[in-house]
């Protein structure tokens, strides 16, 4: 079969299943949603079973390791070792299992103590993501805001796509003086046909015209503008999620501190980021299209250096080492930024300050609970994981039952749910990728909200107090795990004297 012909099955076996796409990732994401809601109910369960899971698995380990380094002990004739290829030697050696056993009770221990120090931290993150599970919940329209910044990305992508290639096809046949020509100067512009020693040159702009100037810098470094339109880029793209984010994170700001259940929230936050942080967004995202512009920069520079070195290895390492250096660190500077983007981009939505001013109060309030961050941040990372394992996962099974035809289906609907197919793993590659990228834009969403709920709590315990004039906003379980309260007010007495 050629290239054609396989092709072409692929596109009629895609269009065949479209229906039947269109329907398992239909329940992909009616899946996340309830996987969403129902945190709130299996959220405390799963995590302490997953630690018990855990601390049994690491238990038996020692166990199994123990009793077979004292079984091997007594059966082993000679203590020397020898280095061999051979694992199976190595298994049958008794201080092989006594190390084993060593770093298994190690590991016990420190999870052990992590869980006895970080217990406390523990239930509060649980209450966090309950918290975030009911914001979400109550403003469902958020979960479908995403997909608006998605068509966003995708139509940029496209616009740069297409300048990109305008900018490489740009331009008209140029032609230059290479030889002894009466009355012409060597390397001057000619018309085509003008002499026989008029021969084109490239592709670019005839300087003759106004801007001659800009026009001739053009001509010598084309590639400039190609470098603008990445920039450009790098910077919309960035500004795009940045603003994804400070909507998200004013809604469910919002909700935290009014407590409101209307859905209405979601478009007010779009109309106030649109309105009066639109700025701050775009300082934000310049930050991280340098970081990436800079990245690239060197990219492009690391590959003329080992052009103009030719094959000298030594030399080619060294520039290596540099530009893995100098990437690794800008790497890690794009982490940090977005790191404190994301939590500039809350405190903006809330508060209303400068990004300066609210990157400085929310990294003051992470510096100040450290711990609890770090145990919400692990916590969500990995119920968001076994989330996206469960729902992918599952989606792809029932896929591909369905294409390959392990159902019955009634002869009505065997045109839409099993359509005869070519190769079944081609629709079902596009069902796994979708159901993945469904979820993520879901829980996207949950992550958004678990940050905004954690930074609106630790910053209602440091302004307010309790007192009648400057009550708690939290909820109730949450006064209680953080061991704080609402004073009750003082009931006045009729004899008092105004």
């Amino acid at each position: 079969m050629n290239v054609k012909n396989f092709l072409q099955s692929l596109l009629e076996d895609f269009v065949s299943s479209v229906v039947l796409i269109i329907v398992l990732l239909l329940i992909s994401a009616v899946a996340s949603f309830i996987y969403i809601i129902t945190l709130r109910f299996i959220l405390k369960p799963l995590i302490y079973l997953t630690l018990i899971g855990l601390v049994g698995a690491l238990g038996f380990s020692v166990y199994y390791c123990i009793s077979k380094y004292l079984q091997l002990k007594d059966q082993q004739v000679t203590s020397s070792v020898e280095l061999r290829p051979d694992v199976n030697y190595y298994l049958s050696l008794s201080i092989t299992w006594l190390i084993a056993g060593i770093i298994a009770g190690v590991i016990l221990l420190i999870v052990l103590l992590l869980i006895l120090v970080l217990i406390k931290r523990l239930r509060l993150a649980i209450q966090i993501i309950k918290e975030a599970s009911r914001a979400v919940t109550s403003i469902f329209i958020s979960l479908l805001f995403p997909v608006i910044p998605l068509f966003l990305q995708l139509g940029f992508l496209a616009y740069f796509i297409a300048n990109a290639v305008i900018l490489a096809c740009s331009g008209t046949s140029l032609f230059r003086i290479t030889g002894n020509a009466s009355n012409l100067t060597l390397g001057s512009s000619c018309e085509q046909g003008s002499s026989p020693e008029c021969v084109f040159y490239k592709y670019g702009f005839d300087t003759n015209t106004a801007f001659s100037s800009v026009i001739g810098f053009l001509n010598t470094y084309q590639w400039v503008p190609q470098l603008y339109n990445l920039f450009m880029l790098f910077w919309v793209q960035a500004f795009i999620v940045g603003l994804n984010q400070m909507v998200l994170a004013g809604c469910f700001g919002d909700w935290y501190w009014s407590k409101s259940k209307s859905s209405c929230i979601l478009f007010k936050s779009l109309k106030d980021t649109i309105v009066y942080h639109l700025g701050s967004i775009a300082f934000g995202s310049l930050l991280i299209a340098i970081c990436k512009f800079l990245r690239t920069l060197i990219t492009l520079v690391e590959r003329r250096l080992k052009s103009a070195t030719g094959n000298n290895r030594a030399i080619g390492c060294c520039i290596k080492f540099m530009s893995c250096c100098c990437k690794c660190c800008l790497w890690c500077l794009e982490k940090v930024l977005k790191f404190i983007n994301r939590n500039a981009y809350i405190m903006i939505a809330i508060y209303g300050r400068n990004f300066c001013k609210s990157a400085r109060d929310a990294i003051k309030l992470l510096a100040s609970n450290p711990l609890r961050a770090l145990v919400l941040d692990r916590v969500t990372d990995f119920i968001l994981f076994l989330g996206r394992l469960l729902i992918t996962a599952g989606v792809g099974v029932l896929g591909f039952f369905f294409f390959s035809k392990a159902f019955d289906i009634h002869p009505t609907f065997q045109k839409y749910f099993a359509p005869e197919l070519h190769y079944y793993w081609v629709p079902l590659v596009c069902v796994i990728i979708g159901a993945y990228l469904i979820t993520k834009i879901f829980f996207t969403v949950f992550e958004m909200a678990v940050d905004t709920v954690f930074l609106c709590a630790m910053k209602d315990l440091s302004i307010n107090d309790g007192s009648e004039e400057k009550p708690y906003v939290m909820s109730t379980k949450l006064l209680k795990i953080l061991s704080v309260k609402n004073k009750k007010p003082k009931e006045k007495n009729d004899n008092d004297k105004f």
